[in-house]
């Protein structure tokens, strides 16, 4: 009834180079950013904020900051610019951080409140949450 299919889930053009560890956390997506000087930086949605890290060298990649989120599994990270834009389940609304201090570690950031986003999807310029209703499972 089944057919098995050697090879399908076999790397394509892919080395792995290094890993890095988020103790007592999970992590539920990665997206990317480019500074403007070329650096690049890995958004990581873990449980407990985003974790943001260097992996200009992916060899060596650098923890530069976990910026506190709320307390929720899933999250969903956009960038547009120089922001980005962190949504997630649970009536946590979305977190937006300007991401041009970096490297620094400090970065202005702030959440907004509202029902509860599961995804945000950019449209030209503007970016949307998708929110969650109640009744459909």
């Amino acid at each position: 009834m089944f057919e098995t299919i050697n090879g399908a889930a076999q790397n394509q053009n892919i080395t792995f180079r290094s890993k890095l560890s988020f103790p007592g956390q999970t992590v539920a997506n990665l997206s990317g950013w480019v500074s403007p000087t070329g650096k690049e930086y890995a958004l990581v949605g873990a449980s407990k904020g985003l974790i943001i890290v260097d992996v200009t060298n992916p060899d060596s990649p650098v923890q530069i900051v976990q910026i506190p989120g709320p307390n929720n599994e899933w999250k969903e990270i956009k960038t547009y610019a120089h922001y980005a834009y962190v949504v997630s389940e649970g009536g946590s609304g979305v977190q937006i951080i300007d991401l041009s201090p970096l490297p620094s570690a400090n970065l202005p950031n702030k959440l907004y409140k509202g029902d509860g986003a599961i995804a945000t999807q950019q449209l030209g310029e503007y970016p949307y949450r998708l929110l969650r209703q109640s009744g459909w499972g």
